[in-house]
């Protein structure tokens, strides 16, 4: 399999997106189209093809903050977002400081937690505080209850969003703030993290370093000895592994290749821009995302 990854892909498109810049997450459509989502700092788009695309929500060259429909609504740098029941996406809005979703058949955008446009960290039934919200999962293990991570609040590295809009505490770090996550069937949890991929397990809140060493750098190994700098993108292989997937180092500008079982970590791509999200399609092509361009392998 990882043999495969790493010499299979000999095809190379790029998707040019002009200045819609970072291209902060990718998910495949929900509607088993074949169509990929991904955002930019102040949209949600989906492409059919490469180079086509439209626009689902928000505007790329103009941010803000502006309810109702997916039009006229307005973002401020979407960190991250998931796809989840009633034909939903819910975004995290990291500079207006909440949670909002996206109704797709409505057509519409709502507040789902947090004080928008006013950071903090405080955790109330109403009026409870985000500062920058990173990503946004909902939570296998409690139905209703969303799991949240922050950039600008280090101590607590992931909030809970409940049912009513409710946030509290999930699980303290206090080292480093958690990026994208992505939940296995366990419960337990994995996020990208400065200089790795952190675990979470869910039972115990434990926090353990799953990839990368203490020092930040560019090197390949095992899984505690490999360099990294801020991982940011991540991708399972295959959706029944949690032992295989794919990281993006931002500053090394690579795309990596995790395998937990074999205890290794292998680079795949190196290229141009910043690396910022890494999807692997149905059809098996690896898409992942710089500044302004997503590369397209096969």
């Amino acid at each position: 399999m990882f043999a495969d990854l790493i010499t299979g892909y000999t095809y190379t498109e790029d998707w040019e997106l002009g200045n819609h810049k970072l291209i902060y997450h990718m998910e495949m459509d929900s509607d088993g189209s074949g169509a990929v989502l991904f955002c930019t700092g102040h949209a949600i788009f989906r492409a059919t093809a490469p180079d086509t695309f439209e626009v689902i929500a928000g505007e790329a060259g103009e941010y803000g903050f502006i309810e109702g429909n997916v039009k006229e609504a307005r973002f401020n740098v979407i960190a991250g977002f998931k796809q989840v029941s009633g034909n939903r996406i819910l975004v995290a809005d990291s500079k207006n400081h909440c949670i909002r979703s996206i109704d797709r058949q409505k057509g519409t955008v709502s507040h789902v937690a947090g004080q928008c446009r006013y950071p903090g960290q405080s955790d109330l039934e109403t009026g409870g505080q985000l500062s920058e919200p990173l990503d946004v999962i909902e939570d296998i293990k409690v139905k209703g209850q969303l799991l949240v991570t922050e950039g600008g609040n280090y101590k607590i590295s992931i909030r809970t969003v409940s049912s009513t809009g409710a946030l509290g505490t999930f699980v303290k770090n206090g080292m480093r703030a958690i990026g994208q996550l992505r939940q296995v069937k366990s419960g337990d949890i994995y996020g990208t993290a400065w200089g790795g991929v952190l675990k979470i397990d869910y039972s115990t809140k434990e926090i353990s370093m799953l990839v990368g060493s203490k020092s930040m750098g560019s090197k390949d190994g095992t899984l505690l000895t490999a360099q990294l700098t801020r991982v940011n993108g991540f991708a399972f292989v295959n959706a029944e592994d949690e032992n295989s997937f794919l990281i993006t180092d931002l500053w090394n500008r690579q795309v990596k290749v995790v395998d937990v079982k074999a205890d290794n970590v292998t680079t795949l791509f190196s290229g141009g821009g910043n690396m910022m999200s890494v999807l692997m399609t149905k059809e098996g092509a690896l898409l992942y995302g710089a500044e302004g361009i997503i590369t397209q392998r096969k």
